[in-house]
């Protein structure tokens, strides 16, 4: 069965694959910036010690809210928030001159937030029109 299929299918199973995928994103964009904070060059790394120390804080904030899902009418706010972010990060960390994620953990776990976050919205869209 597709995996897309999946979540779209089961809210339950999009809202806990969103959850986990935040809190992986979460944890790997700490890992670049701190190795970015150790790095030699630093200073030219300002900017994505900023946007990776950024994310990790939406994806663990995201995270948390959906874990409680007591805000329905603040989530497409977050969840946009952190797909944005993730978006940005992924984009940051996959260039080909990038030397920050060399595994691509960093970025395929934003990517995977970014794609489960807009699961998500969708659901949320789709529950709102049909109300």
């Amino acid at each position: 069965m597709n995996r897309g299929t999946d979540l779209q299918a089961d809210p339950t199973l999009a809202l806990a694959r969103c959850v986990s995928a935040c809190f992986t994103a979460a944890e790997r964009c700490l890992d670049v910036a701190n190795a970015c904070l150790a790095a030699a060059e630093r200073a030219r790394l300002g900017a994505v010690i900023r946007i990776t120390f950024d994310c990790s804080d939406l994806c663990l904030a995201t995270g948390r809210v959906l874990f409680r899902c007591n805000a329905e009418e603040r989530l497409e706010s977050i969840l946009l928030l952190c797909a944005a972010a993730c978006a940005e990060v992924s984009e940051a960390c996959s260039s080909p001159h990038s030397p920050l994620d060399p595994e691509g953990s960093c970025a395929e776990a934003c990517r995977t937030c970014a794609a489960a976050c807009e699961v998500l919205l969708a659901r949320l869209t789709l529950r709102g029109a049909a109300t």
